[in-house]
C-alpha cells in the first residue's frame, strides 16, 4: 500500500485513495480511512496543479502569468517531488522515523512528512485559478500576490514572496528591453505600459507637435 501512496502522490491517479473497494475499506480502520482520505486530497491537488500550470505556461498571453505558473511547477512542485523522494528514500533505508517494530511503517509517520503541503498546494491552486480566468493579466496576478504576501501563514508567505519575485523579473525583462533598445515585447504586450499608437494617430500628433513648434518659433522671432 505504501508504494501506492507515494505514487499516487507523485501525480498517479490511484484506485486505493481515489475510490477503494469495499474489502479495502472493511480492513482499514475508521482513522486510517480518514487519514488515506487526506493523502487523496493532497494528490488530486497536485495532479491538479500539474495539469493547469502546464496549460498556463505554455498558453496564457501573459508573460508574467506564464512566469508565474512555470515556478509553481518547476520550484515549488519540484520541491514536492523530492520531498516524496526524500519519505520513500528514508522507508527503503529503514529509517526509524518512518519505521518501526516488526519493519512496521505506521501511516501516521507517513502523514505527519506532508504536514502543511495540503495548505500551500491549495494555496497554489487558487492562484492558478485567478490566472486561467479569462481577464487575468500580468498586473493582476501581482497584485494579488502582494497581497498575499501579509498573511498569517508563513509558509505561505514565503511562497507568495518568491512568486512576487519571479513575477516582477518578468516585468523588468519587458522594461529593460524597452530602455535600452525601445523596443515593445514581442510577446505579452498587454502587461507592459507602453502601447503602440497607430500610425494615423501618429501621424496627426506628429503634425500638432510641428504646428505647434512653429507656432512658438515665429512669436519668439516677433518679439
Amino acid at each position: 500500500m505504501l508504494h501506492e501512496i507515494l505514487l499516487s502522490l507523485s501525480g498517479h491517479p490511484s484506485p486505493l485513495l481515489s475510490s477503494p473497494d469495499a474489502a479495502t475499506a472493511t480492513i482499514l480502520s475508521p482513522s486510517e480511512r480518514a487519514l488515506l482520505s487526506s493523502l487523496a486530497h493532497l494528490s488530486s491537488l497536485h495532479r491538479s496543479l500539474i495539469q493547469h500550470t502546464a496549460t498556463i505556461s505554455k498558453s496564457h498571453p501573459s508573460t508574467i502569468c506564464r512566469a508565474v505558473a512555470l515556478a509553481i511547477s518547476n520550484v515549488h512542485l519540484a520541491a514536492f517531488q523530492r520531498k516524496i523522494l526524500d519519505v520513500e528514500r528514508g522507508i527503503l533505508k529503514k529509517d526509524a522515523a518512518f519505521v518501526g517494530a516488526y519493519d512496521i511503517v505506521p501511516l501516521t509517520a507517513v502523514v505527519g512528512e506532508f504536514e502543511g503541503w495540503t495548505r500551500r498546494m491549495g494555496w497554489f491552486l487558487e492562484m492558478v485559478k485567478v490566472m486561467r480566468e479569462e481577464k487575468c493579466s500580468g498586473a493582476v496576478i501581482v497584485d494579488r500576490l502582494c497581497g498575499e504576501m501579509r498573511t498569517g501563514y508563513v509558509d505561505v508567505e514565503e511562497v507568495a514572496t518568491s512568486l512576487v519575485e519571479v513575477a516582477q523579473t518578468a516585468w523588468l525583462r519587458q522594461v529593460a528591453s524597452w530602455v535600452l533598445y525601445g523596443k515593445l515585447p514581442s510577446f505579452g504586450k498587454e502587461d507592459f505600459f507602453v502601447k503602440q499608437v497607430e500610425s494615423g494617430v501618429s501621424d496627426e500628433a506628429f503634425a500638432h507637435v510641428v504646428k505647434a513648434q512653429r507656432l512658438i518659433s515665429d512669436r519668439t522671432t516677433r518679439s
